[in-house]
């Protein structure tokens, strides 16, 4: 029997991306038993500083000393100040570093400085299925994306963006905004910010072929939702035969004979 779709209701992005892995992970993601990790909190800690810089400074506090919740101290300071992030002032210094690193970075200026709406949130429906997402950051003629990431070499954020398929999430939002509020937009792009010192920055631009191919895997997705009984086990999954590793095309030769 296949599941009640609706208290699954408004999907996005993110749990689109859990469900191409598996529907266990859609799952997971839904009923928020994914972890945040530190590097996932910095990334959501530079976004603030970067993109709501006033929001930045009324949520986050110092705390001058061990964050244990066995002393009184620190139960107590965070009590005061429920609902804020409380940091060091080491990883306060962290995030301002590395989002003064971006704000500081010509071209990363140019893109934001070309946008007026940030961190804004989107609901729209594709195929009769609602969809929700928030826009890091867009303007009349521009969309933005900023990620932390470990290497902004340019074959390091290819596979970043294949592999966390950031292209489908750019046509999910180009797509949504349009249906949202008209408006059509031809540039994504991504600032990337190193997540390690000293935070160097990059700024790329999607382009509209591979565009193209993520609005295609998520209409796959949809489909492959719409047809899912509720099993935690993905048809494409199902592995009912090892999976043969092969050498790779770029393996070299060796001299000796095969055994």
């Amino acid at each position: 029997m296949r599941p009640e779709k609706a208290k699954y209701y408004p999907l996005s992005f993110s749990s689109l991306k859990a469900f191409s892995v598996s529907p266990l992970s859609f799952i997971h993601y839904k009923a928020r038993q994914v972890q945040t990790t530190a590097a996932m909190q910095f990334g959501t800690l530079v976004h603030r500083y970067v993109l709501e810089p006033t929001r930045w400074a009324d949520s986050v506090v110092v705390y001058d000393g061990r964050r244990d919740m066995r002393t009184k101290a620190f139960r107590e300071f965070c009590e005061e100040h429920q609902g804020k992030d409380i940091l060091t002032q080491s990883e306060v210094d962290r995030v301002r570093y590395a989002g003064t690193r971006c704000l500081a970075h010509p071209l990363a200026a140019e893109v934001l400085n070309n946008c007026n709406r940030f961190e804004m949130p989107i609901e729209y429906e594709r195929s009769g299925i609602p969809h929700r997402g928030y826009i890091d950051a867009c303007g009349p003629a521009v969309m933005c994306d900023l990620k932390t990431t470990k290497s902004i070499a340019p074959h390091s954020m290819q596979r970043t963006v294949w592999e966390s398929k950031y292209y489908m999430q750019a046509a999910m939002y180009l797509a949504g905004l349009a249906a949202h509020t008209g408006t059509v937009i031809d540039e994504y792009y991504i600032i990337g910010i190193e997540n390690t010192e000293p935070f160097n920055c990059g700024v790329f631009r999607i382009d509209e072929r591979l565009i193209q191919r993520g609005a295609v895997e998520w209409d796959n997705l949809l489909e492959e939702f719409e047809e899912w009984d509720g099993s935690v086990q993905h048809p494409g999954y199902l592995n009912p035969v090892p999976t043969l590793i092969t050498e790779p095309s770029w393996a070299p030769e060796i001299d000796s004979p095969w055994m």
